[in-house]
């Protein structure tokens, strides 16, 4: 039988999205100068991605609106500010260049 198309899981199954979605954060965060401290600032970005994502996936909020809308929420909890526009590019880039696989899938 030939297939005409093959689809994969790949966050949290071939790779570590977790380990990716820290870099591109930690590295952002280094990008704009911002002081970064794992315990603090990631725990705060988690939290409020969670929420942002519920949003979106209840429908009040567009997947556009999502890309920016965390980074915004961010800045105002931290009370510092940055351009949550360009914020959420970076952090798109860097999320691009993080492929951390699971070790135990390639073993």
């Amino acid at each position: 039988m030939k297939y005409e198309l093959i689809l994969f899981d790949a966050d949290e199954t071939l790779f570590d999205f977790r380990k990716s979605e820290k870099y591109a954060f930690e590295n952002s965060m280094r990008e704009f100068n911002l002081s970064y401290n794992e315990d603090y600032h990631l725990k705060i970005y988690s939290d409020i991605n969670a929420k942002v994502w519920k949003e979106f996936e209840e429908g009040s909020i567009s997947q556009e609106m999502l890309k920016v809308e965390r980074f915004k929420r961010l800045s105002n909890k931290l009370g510092i500010y940055f351009n949550e526009v360009d914020f959420a590019r970076a952090y798109m880039n860097h999320l691009s260049d993080a492929s951390f696989y699971i070790m135990k899938v390639f073993s």
